[in-house]
């Protein structure tokens, strides 16, 4: 169910001034008054034209900016998370309970169900929006931002930029695609079913410091349950499963000890000898979606996952000898891309999958470090390969060590994530066939090893926000996630979209604006400059600490990105 509640401004608070009454012999009455009188003239200029307060009501842009929630700790993981509410007050699920009975929810590390008895709701974020920037600057792809809804321009709400002015949007397997209309051709097809094959579309990938933000965690071994065995429950199972390889043989003809993994389910994973060493992802048991553990309570208006294959994979090696060599894998739409670390290369690579699951041999470096990244004894190197966007980036120890680019435009990307071709596909009769989510491949993640015995510490993976090729409630299909219906903005629109893409209702959804603004844009699903009212900057005052007496929560004290 999308979520359409609006952002609204935080209620007014008291602000009676402090202090001891001044001596009659330094300030009379009219100095008084004059000074009330010129706090309170900056205080409602700020607010008007420079700095503005706002609370986040809903969840559209979790887990950026929380609305609504309730928080819940695992008492075995440490892990804490916001869920959205349950239970509310009226019949449109607009104004959540205050105490929202009992709740069962998955733990999101180990996915055991977690049983909350009458927890508390806390109130959303509050955030700092800054006004009228854009009467100065241009707005920037993936601000937040917040503006009135053309559906109704009573309601202010907050999205993330995605799509500028002149520009055609396309969503494809998660990723955000977009072409400069005033560059095509006469005959350049715009919509259709082949629209995605046209030309010059390019894909956009987020800045370093926004992307950091929306990683979103899917399993980190630092949270696995302190008492993995668990007497009379059922064993903590690391997704991550290790498997061996016999070393090369001896002189004598005997096969070397290949080695044994030695997981320490709450933290590390150690193997013991010289052979190679694999570790992969159960992709079985842990699909890597786009699920929200905010949005779990959505299960009762359910709205379909879709396999991600943009993720970062990362993990503290720590050698025992000397020659360690490792190799990162992340197969994803029908290629596989590699990040390749040892003594003598240093690498990204690319090769294609068959339809079968055969790697081809035909490997293309996109990538080489002039000087290899050689592993210390003893010492933890901290390895991170982000696959993301198009792009694969090598990180150690926090330091971007290479990066590299593929481009592929949405028919490209669409035929390889699906096996389909789009053309074909979209020509269909199916009213969004798009949204289906078994016809996308299922992506693979692994690590192999060899050289030395090793320890890797802290191993985790996570995703990349999603947006998804989601149902529409009307009888069109979704605007940018099928190219029968994609948009193309004019001069003074821009595409939106929420962080959390199966529960926001943004400009893929939206159908006819409100009259008052149709005057002033007609066009549906796109927001107009004029309606934007600014960019949001910073929470300055995220959910308090529940409890008898509210603890003011400053560790959530953040900038937006």
């Amino acid at each position: 169910m999308p979520d359409d509640s609006p952002i609204t401004h935080p209620e007014p608070a008291s602000d009676v001034p402090a202090g001891t009454t001044p001596s009659r012999e330094h300030f009379s009455a009219k100095d008084t008054f004059t000074s009330l009188a010129i706090a309170f003239i900056l205080a409602f200029v700020i607010r008007g034209f420079v700095v503005e307060p706002f609370i986040i009501p809903t969840g559209s842009m979790a887990p950026t900016l929380v609305g609504a929630h309730v928080l819940a700790r695992s008492p075995e993981t440490g892990t804490t998370w916001a869920i959205g509410p349950w239970h509310y007050s009226d019949a449109s699920r607009k104004v959540p309970a205050s105490i929202q009975g009992e709740i069962v929810v998955p733990d999101p590390i180990t996915g055991e169900r977690l049983l909350f008895d009458r927890p508390p709701t806390r109130a959303g974020d509050r955030i700092f929006v800054l006004k009228y920037l854009y009467a100065i600057f241009e707005p920037s792809r993936f601000d937040v931002v917040v503006f009135k809804n053309p559906v109704d321009p009573r309601e202010n709400f907050i999205k993330r930029l995605i799509g500028l002015p002149h520009e055609q949007i396309a969503i494809v397997d998660g990723d955000i695609f977009t072409r400069d209309t005033r560059t095509l051709p006469p005959d350049a097809i715009l919509e259709g079913p082949d629209a995605w094959s046209g030309p010059e579309w390019k894909i956009q990938r987020k800045p370093e410091r926004i992307q950091r933000t929306l990683w979103q965690t899917v399993f980190d071994s630092a949270h696995t349950p302190l008492d993995a065995d668990r007497s009379g429950r059922r064993p903590f199972r690391s997704p991550w499963v290790g498997s061996t390889q016999s070393a090369d043989a001896s002189q004598d003809g005997n096969a070397k000890h290949a080695g044994e993994w030695h997981i320490n389910q709450r933290a590390s994973y150690t193997f013991d000898g010289p052979g190679r060493a694999d570790l992969t992802w159960n992709e079985a048991s842990r699909p890597v979606t786009d699920y929200y553990p905010y949005g779990h309570t959505s299960e009762h208006y359910p709205s379909p996952r879709f396999p991600v294959g943009d993720v970062r994979v990362r993990a503290g090696v720590q050698p025992h000898g000397q020659e360690l060599s490792c190799w990162i894998t992340v197969i994803s739409s029908a290629h596989c891309f590699q990040a390749e670390i040892g003594p003598d290369r240093t690498a990204l690579r690319m090769a294609p999958v068959s339809d079968s699951g055969t790697l081809s041999d035909d490997w293309t470096t996109l990538a080489q470090a002039a000087t290899p990244l050689a592993f210390s004894k003893g010492k933890v190197t901290n390895l991170e390969l982000w696959h993301t966007d198009q792009t694969l980036e090598l990180w150690a120890d926090g330091k971007r060590i290479l990066r590299a680019e593929y481009d592929w435009s949405p028919a490209e990307r669409f035929r390889n994530a699906t096996g389909r071709d789009p053309s074909a596909f979209f020509a269909s009769n199916a009213r969004e066939p798009a949204a289906d989510p078994t016809i996308y491949r299922r992506p693979r993640i692994s690590w192999q090893f060899h050289g030395s015995p090793f320890t890797l510490h802290r191993v985790a993976l996570d995703r990349d926000i999603h947006y998804q090729a989601s149902p529409s409630p009307g009888p069109r299909p979704a605007r940018a996630t099928d190219p029968r219906r994609l948009p193309s903005l004019k001069a003074d629109q821009y595409f939106v979209c929420g962080d959390n893409s199966p529960q926001s209702d943004d400009g893929r959804l939206w159908e006819a604006p409100d009259p008052w603004i149709a005057m002033l844009d007609p066009d549906e699903g796109v927001v107009n400059r004029r309606l934007l009212i600014g960019k949001a900057f910073f929470v300055y005052w995220p959910a308090t600490h529940a409890g008898k007496i509210p603890i003011f929560d400053a560790g959530r004290v953040r900038f937006i990105w």
